[in-house]
């Protein structure tokens, strides 16, 4: 068990840390998309809005703009997004439009993919197929599932250890410090890892669910039913008007007594024409929301979707506890700071390896790979984020394809950074300038902010909205906590002193 423990735990590690730091970032995704389009309204903490008004404009708005496309989308805001959007397919593929809620006028935020690519990245990656990230992801993730329970069973003195620390002692201070995070956090950490492999489940194992549905089409109806998606009724090709949405989405409300997330129209101006109305699911514990479908000639009632059998419930309630998306703002804090701790235990687990290793007989290279891995990694990764958010200020608003070319940058600054960390011939001197660069980034993006000109953070102070603030108050956080421990971390993370004997 201890050598499963290590070696799951070592393998994956690097891109675990990766995993849980741009996962924790993405459950403030709505406010650091916020911050990185500040040409959008703030969300006021009176902010009103009528959602039956918004989807009335965007009927007209998008039978005079979007009348040929397959489908609309439209988004309604809610207190962590101030705005509402309409997304459809079109002749140039996939178009945007940005609307105020107050004031009904058109928004043009700069190109970025803003906190939806931490969010995507944690669970497929980049540059690579989806598919191929997904199951990259799920292996590390088994791996790390595996490494929780080893571990739990190797440290059988876990309780008494998590109450006593010992600083200055070398591998013994790693191993204190990597049991607190673990311990403090075993629930979550399970609850976490074993979530984040039931969302992609049917991707994982999907041979259960070929045997039972062999027809292609019985299968994808029963992915659509587990993931709750309704699958679109194709067109008629006889035109037929739509029903005003406005009332549906009135209809719908006052039927949930909640506020609508969402609406989708499939082919929109055909007689086979449908409306999908979903709830919002941003007090709800399980991600399946409920939705009401209508004939969207006639406006009249076809379907409610609700998730009824308990396989449903099951999996809408773990993708639920993964996502957080039912969290408000205290429970949210809480969700950042134990993803937080789940980067910790990470970290520690590989600076405890090294920290053990380090002087004793063995592969000197071995533990040189390591060693400029996690530099690349555990100092490297948070670099790479910075600069991403930092570039998204730099860049020209009207540069082309402004978007990729931050997550060009972010990248680029992540392969330097491990460039940085191999040709360094010093470890130690590697971690002190990484860290001493990311203290450097956290104090500067906020002043990015502030002179940024289509922004004014005293007009957020004044409003009460603390999503694009909170952003700044926390890199000013994040550098006087890490001013303060660098040179503890730079100088005893890789400190000469003599190993002493700990259980793996």
């Amino acid at each position: 068990m201890a050598q499963l423990h290590t070696w799951c735990g070592l393998l994956a590690a690097w891109l675990l840390f990766a995993v849980f730091l741009t996962g924790t970032l993405s459950y403030f995704k709505e406010s650091i998309s916020l911050w990185m389009q500040p040409e959008l309204p703030s969300v006021a903490a009176n902010a009103e809005w009528e959602n039956r008004r918004l989807a009335d404009y965007w009927q007209h708005y998008l039978a005079e703009h979007a009348s040929s496309a397959r489908s609309w989308q439209i988004t309604f805001p809610n207190e962590r997004m101030s705005v509402s959007t309409a997304v459809w397919f079109g002749e140039d593929g996939r178009e945007q439009v940005v609307l105020d809620p107050t004031t009904l006028a058109l928004v043009t935020p700069r190109e970025t993919r803003g906190g939806d690519f931490f969010y995507r990245f944690h669970f497929q990656l980049h540059h690579l197929p989806a598919v191929y990230g997904r199951w990259l992801i799920g292996i590390a993730t088994m791996m790390m599932f595996v490494a929780i329970i080893s571990g739990v069973i190797t440290h059988k003195k876990i309780l008494r250890d998590f109450f006593a620390f010992r600083p200055k002692k070398g591998a013994r201070s790693w191993l204190d410090a990597h049991n607190a995070f673990s311990v403090l956090t075993l629930p979550f950490q399970l609850m976490i890892t074993y979530t984040g492999l039931i969302t992609l489940m049917s991707l994982y194992m999907p041979w259960g669910v070929e045997r039972a549905f062999p027809d292609a089409d019985e299968r994808r109806q029963a992915i659509s039913e587990l993931h709750a998606f309704p699958l679109s009724d194709s067109a008629t090709g006889q035109p037929a008007a739509l029903h005003a949405l406005g009332e549906l989405v009135s209809d719908a409300e006052r039927y949930w007594q909640k506020p609508v997330q969402s609406v989708r129209v499939s082919h929109p101006g055909d007689a086979g024409a449908r409306v999908v109305v979903w709830q919002s699911a941003h007090e709800a514990l399980s991600a399946h929301r409920p939705q009401r479908i209508y004939e969207a000639s006639l406006g009249a009632l076809l379907a409610e979707t609700q998730s009824q059998r308990v396989d449903e419930q099951a999996h809408g309630v773990m993708v639920g506890l993964h996502a957080g998306r039912f969290a408000d703002w205290g429970m949210r804090w809480i969700y950042f700071a134990l993803g937080a701790a789940g980067c910790g235990m990470v970290a520690t687990g590989l600076l405890l390896w090294t920290s053990k290793r380090k002087y004793k007989k063995g592969s000197v290279v071995g533990i040189w790979c390591v060693e400029r891995l996690n530099i690349a990694t555990l100092a490297g990764m948070p670099i790479a984020v910075l600069v991403f958010l930092a570039s998204n200020r730099l860049l020209p608003v009207a540069l082309s394809g402004r978007a990729q070319w931050e997550i060009h940058i972010f990248f680029a600054a992540w392969l330097l950074a491990l460039l940085h960390a191999v040709l360094r011939r010093s470890a130690s001197q590697a971690w002190r300038e990484q860290l001493t660069l990311t203290v450097i980034l956290l104090l500067c993006l906020p002043l990015l902010n502030v002179l940024t000109p289509s922004y004014s953070v005293l007009d957020d102070l004044a409003a009460s909205n603390w999503q694009r603030v909170s952003v700044d108050l926390m890199c000013l956080v994040g550098a006087l906590i890490i001013g303060w421990q660098m040179r503890r971390a730079a100088k005893k993370a890789l400190s000469r002193v003599q190993p002493i004997q700990v259980a793996s």
